[in-house]
């Protein structure tokens, strides 16, 4: 009996090494949206952030970053550099803040905008867009995932893999399309804004109320992420998302309770939600990505906000 439960665990040991191995590998398969796509501004924003010794602005946020803010209007009214890290929201906000939090120095000024979703569920750790990006174009960044994130991660190994081994068309990655590399700027913004027309997005919005409760961890995050910035010497603010009026409307109430939360835990917040309830008219194809006119309202406004808490 003995010698069976020995083989038994022998084997189980052997089979969880083996299953270990191979979702270890399945994870790290390079995609080729990623290293072709706007998903490569993550790697080029931690380059380029490396290269930057002189204060500088740095905007944390997913792609309503990227498809939201014009980085050279703010870097020639400050004469500061500015790094627009958005890439993608499914990164996770943890992950979107550790990876750039080693290059914050004194005087920087450092804009959290983290869409709403970040705040609901376990949105926070990340989805399958992280395996894609960090095994694509910076593997160095799976040193910042804790155990708990990488648990929570291990659920995403399949589908991340079957993207990275199966998905052969590249067809949203045509030349004229906003989401290929090469509508990057240096700054990490997107451009190409003749083909970013409003188009006709489900009415219904974004749904908040399918988890209902704030999570603590990601209040404590940006908590203690201020603190830190403080430490450095660096000035941290959070500023809202824009966000399309009609998903504003319908989740208007969990917007007010996150941002009641935040403002308990003396974060400092950067304007009201209502001031970036944009109309429908301005955004392009999700709730958070925004036309060029959305873009220079939201830009002015970003630097109107700035500039009454700097200066």
């Amino acid at each position: 009996m003995r010698r069976f439960i020995k083989h038994i665990i022998l084997y189980s040991l052997a089979l969880l090494a083996i299953t270990v191995f191979l979702w270890r590998w399945m994870a790290l398969q390079s995609n080729n949206y990623s290293l072709l796509s706007h998903e490569i501004n993550l790697k080029r924003q931690i380059d380029r952030i490396q290269k930057i010794k002189e204060p500088k602005i740095i905007f944390i946020g997913g792609s309503g970053c990227a498809f939201g803010l014009c980085s050279d209007m703010i870097h020639k009214h400050y004469q500061m550099p500015v790094v627009n890290t958005g890439t993608h929201a499914g990164l996770g906000l943890r992950l979107q803040i550790y990876l750039f939090m080693p290059y914050i120095y004194e005087n920087d000024i450092v804009v959290v905008i983290p869409e709403y979703a970040q705040f609901k569920g376990d949105y926070y750790w990340g989805d399958a867009t992280v395996l894609r990006i960090l095994s694509s174009s910076y593997p160095e960044g799976y040193r910042f995932l804790n155990f708990r994130q990488q648990f929570h991660l291990f659920k995403y190994v399949p589908s991340a893999y079957k993207y990275a081994r199966f998905a052969r068309s590249l067809k949203e990655l045509a030349p004229n399309s906003p989401y290929a590399a090469e509508a990057l700027n240096e700054f990490g913004d997107i451009e190409r804004y003749e083909f970013r027309n409003h188009k006709t997005i489900n009415n219904a919005g974004e749904d908040l109320d399918k988890n209902t409760i704030i999570q603590d961890k990601v209040v404590d995050l940006l908590s203690d992420f201020n603190r830190v910035c403080k430490e450095k010497g660096a000035t941290m603010l959070l500023f809202p998302p824009t966000y399309r009026d009609v998903a504003f409307q319908k989740n208007t109430n969990q917007i007010t309770e996150i941002w009641e939360t935040l403002s308990a835990k003396n974060i400092p917040i950067i304007s009201s939600p209502e001031n970036y309830q944009f109309p429908d008219s301005l955004f392009f194809d999700s709730d958070y990505h925004l036309t060029y006119e959305g873009v220079m309202l939201r830009t002015n406004k970003i630097i109107l906000d700035l500039d009454s808490c700097l200066r």
